[in-house]
C-alpha cells in the first residue's frame, strides 16, 4: 500500500523553510502597495507638486488608479516617462499584487487552513463577519467557498476563516515581528482583499484573488484566482526543487502536502467529514499510525498496570513476619504500617479468612468509621488487605473451589461471579515457590477447609 507514503507531511524545517519564504514574499508585496497608496494619496492632496523627484510616479500611478491603464501615445504605446521610470510592469506592481505574489497568498493560507489549495484560489471578496468585527471578541469571517468535487448537493460550503489571539500568537512564535498576522488566516485573508482592491475594481469581478499582468492587453490582464501551475514557478524564484528533495534536503513546495500536514497538526476535519480525515489523510501519515501506536501502547500499559494494582494484594513475606518477632519497629517501617497494626496482623487478631485486614472502620465500601460490610472475598482486591504467609492454606483451598465452580458453572456466571476472584487468587498463590505451596497444601486443616465452604457457599456473608 503507497497511501502511507503517497503525501507526507512536511517536518518542523521543511515547513519553516516553506513559511519564511511565503512570509517574505507577503510582507514585500505588502510594503510595497501600501507605499503607492500613500505616495498616490500625498500626490491627489497637493503635497507632490511639479518638479517633486516623485511628481512624475504620483501622475502615472492617479492615472492607473483612475483608468486601469498607463497614458499613451496616439499610436497606442506607453508614453516615455512610463519607460523612464522602469516601464508599465514596475509602475503597476505599486499598486497590484503578481502573480506570484497572489501564489504566495493562496499557499500560506492553504497552509493555515489546511484547505485545498484550489478551494482557497478561488475565494470570492464578500463574506460575513458575525462578529461585527468588534475587537475583543472572538473574530471571524465566513466565506461562501465552492469544491465541485463533493458533488452539486455537497459542493457549496461555508469556510470559517479565524483570527489567532495575540497572546497565542506569540506563544507560536516569539521571535517574529508580526507573529499575529502570519499565523492568522483571518487576517492573512483581510491582508489580500486590502491589496487587491484596485485589480478587482478594474477587473470587473468579485474574487479575493485579483492581481495585473502587463504581458497581455485588455480584459485579460486583470487576472482572478491562483493558478496551481504557478506553484511550481514561484519554487524555483525561491530556490525549491519542482520534483525531488535536493542534496540538502530541501523539499519541493506541493499543495496538497501543505494541506496534509495542516490537516495532520490540527486533526480536525477541513471541508470533508471525520471518516475521510481518519480513513484517507491520517491514515495514511506515517507519523500518525507511529504516534497513534505509542498512544495505544501507553494506553494498554496505563490499563494492565491498574488492573494489576487492583487485583493484587501486598504480601508479607516470611522473612519480615520473623523479622517483627524481634524488631517490630523496623519491620513496621519496612511493610510501611503501624507497629501495632503489624503485631495484630502477624497474630492472626486481624485475619479476615483469606488476608488479614489493617482497618476494618476504613472500608471503600463504607462511610468512615463504619465496620466494613463487604464479603471477604472482596478482601482480596481492598487496599486494606496484607497477605501472609500463615494463610497460604487457605488461599490455596480457596483456588481449588473456584476452579472447580469453573468447570461446574456455565461461562456467563462464572464470568461475572468468580473469574475475577479466580485471577486474583492465582496471582496471590503463584508468589509462592511450589514448595510453599505443596507444604501449605499438606498443612490445610479440617477446620479450615469448612470455613472455605463456607465463605464460597456464602454462608459467612451478611444477610
Amino acid at each position: 500500500m503507497t497511501a502511507l507514503s503517497d503525501v507526507p507531511e512536511y517536518d518542523d524545517d521543511a515547513m519553516q523553510r516553506i513559511m519564511v519564504a511565503l512570509r517574505h514574499d507577503i510582507r514585500v508585496a505588502r510594503d510595497r502597495i501600501r507605499a503607492g497608496q500613500h505616495l498616490l494619496a500625498r500626490y491627489r492632496a497637493g503635497q507632490i507638486r511639479s518638479g517633486h523627484p516623485d511628481h512624475e510616479l504620483g501622475m502615472l500611478l492617479d492615472v492607473f488608479e483612475r483608468t486601469g491603464d498607463l497614458p499613451r501615445t496616439p499610436g497606442g504605446t506607453m508614453v516615455s516617462v512610463v519607460w523612464k521610470l522602469g516601464g508599465s510592469q514596475e509602475i503597476t506592481r505599486r499598486l497590484c499584487l503578481s502573480s506570484r505574489e497572489l501564489t504566495a497568498f493562496g499557499l500560506l493560507l492553504t497552509a493555515l487552513t489546511a484547505e485545498n489549495f484550489g478551494t482557497v484560489a478561488a475565494w470570492p471578496a464578500a463574506h460575513y463577519r458575525p462578529d461585527g468585527g468588534v475587537e475583543g471578541v472572538p473574530q471571524i469571517a465566513l466565506i461562501k467557498a465552492s469544491k465541485p468535487r463533493r458533488g452539486p448537493e455537497r459542493e457549496h460550503m461555508v469556510t470559517p476563516v479565524e483570527d489567532v489571539p495575540e497572546e497565542l500568537a506569540v506563544l507560536l512564535v516569539a521571535d517574529d515581528p508580526e507573529p499575529r498576522l502570519f499565523r492568522s488566516p483571518l487576517r492573512v485573508y483581510q491582508l489580500l482583499l486590502e491589496l487587491t482592491q484596485l485589480a478587482r475594481r478594474h477587473g470587473g469581478h468579485s474574487s479575493a484573488f485579483a492581481g495585473f499582468r502587463t504581458q497581455t492587453s485588455g480584459a485579460k490582464r486583470w487576472t482572478r484566482g491562483a493558478d496551481a501551475k504557478n506553484i511550481a514557478r514561484w519554487s524555483v524564484q525561491h530556490g525549491f526543487p519542482t520534483k525531488e528533495p535536493t542534496k540538502d534536503g530541501v523539499e519541493p513546495v506541493e499543495a496538497r502536502r501543505l494541506r496534509q500536514t495542516g490537516i495532520e497538526r490540527k486533526r480536525r476535519p477541513v471541508a470533508h467529514s471525520r471518516s475521510t480525515m481518519n480513513d484517507h489523510y491520517l491514515a495514511r501519515s506515517q507519523d500518525v499510525a507511529t504516534q497513534s501506536r505509542v498512544v495505544v501502547a501507553d494506553a494498554l500499559r496505563s490499563q494492565v498496570a491498574a488492573a494489576r494494582k487492583q487485583r493484587s494484594i501486598a504480601v508479607l513475606p516470611a522473612a519480615l513476619v520473623a523479622r517483627a518477632a524481634s524488631d517490630l519497629g523496623g519491620a513496621a517501617r519496612d511493610a510501611e504500617l503501624d507497629p501495632t497494626v503489624l503485631r495484630r496482623l502477624v497474630s492472626g487478631e486481624q485475619d479476615t479468612v483469606l488476608a488479614g485486614c489493617t482497618d476494618h472502620l476504613n472500608s471503600p465500601g463504607a462511610p468512615p468509621g463504619e465496620p466494613c460490610a463487604e464479603s471477604f472475598l472482596a478482601c482480596l482486591g481492598c487496599e486494606n488487605t496484607r497477605a501472609l504467609p500463615h494463610q497460604l492454606p487457605l488461599q490455596i483451598a480457596a483456588l481449588d473451589q473456584v476452579s472447580i465452580l469453573k468447570v461446574h458453572t456455565d461461562v456467563a456466571t462464572w464470568n461475572a461471579r468468580h473469574a475475577v476472584h479466580h485471577e486474583r487468587l492465582q496471582d496471590l498463590v503463584g508468589q509462592y515457590h511450589q514448595s510453599e505451596q505443596d507444604l501449605a497444601r499438606r498443612r490445610l486443616t479440617g477446620r479450615q477447609s469448612e470455613m472455605i465452604n463456607d465463605l464460597m457457599a456464602g454462608r459467612m456473608d451478611l444477610r
